[in-house]
C-alpha cells in the first residue's frame, strides 16, 4: 500500500464497466490504488475535447468534467479495491471536492487534464456485510 501518485498511469482508460459508463469514451479514470484501508489514488485523464464537457473555448477545464471524473473514480474505487460486485445498488451520497491548485486546471491547446484524485471514503453503509453505499 505504498503507491504513490507518480507511480500511478495515465496509459490507458480502465473498463468501462468500472466506471459505470457505457462508452469506452466517456471513462476518464486510468488506474487507482489503495494507499490504506479508506484512503485512494485514482489517476484520470480529461480530453482536451468532449462531446458533454468540452464543447466550446474555456480559459480552464470544465468542472463538471472534473465532478464526472470523481464520481467514476468512487466506482473504481468500490469495485476495483473494496470487492462490491456489479449488480447490486451501490448509492453514492456525495462528493466533495478540493482544488489545491486552480492553475493546474488550465486548457493547454490539444493537451489532456492529466490529474491523480485523493480520495478519502467515509459514511460507507452495509446491508448484511455487503458495502452498499457511502459518501
Amino acid at each position: 500500500m505504498s503507491t504513490t501518485a507518480t507511480e500511478l498511469t495515465f496509459e490507458r482508460t480502465l473498463p468501462r464497466e468500472l466506471a459505470h459508463r457505457r462508452a469506452v469514451g466517456e471513462v476518464f479514470v486510468t488506474d487507482s490504488a489503495a494507499t490504506g484501508p479508506d484512503t485512494f489514488l485514482v489517476a484520470a485523464q480529461i480530453p482536451p475535447a468532449h462531446a458533454l464537457w468540452g464543447d466550446h473555448p474555456l480559459s480552464h477545464h470544465d468542472p463538471l468534467a472534473i465532478v464526472e471524473a470523481s464520481r467514476q473514480a468512487t466506482f473504481v474505487i468500490v469495485h476495483r479495491h473494496l470487492d462490491v460486485p456489479q449488480g447490486p445498488p451501490f448509492i453514492l451520497r456525495g462528493i466533495d471536492i478540493r482544488v489545491l491548485d486552480l492553475d493546474a486546471f488550465a486548457v493547454i491547446a490539444g493537451q489532456p487534464l492529466e490529474g491523480v484524485f485523493r480520495f478519502t471514503l467515509t459514511d460507507l453503509e452495509r446491508q448484511a456485510d455487503a458495502l452498499t453505499g457511502g459518501g
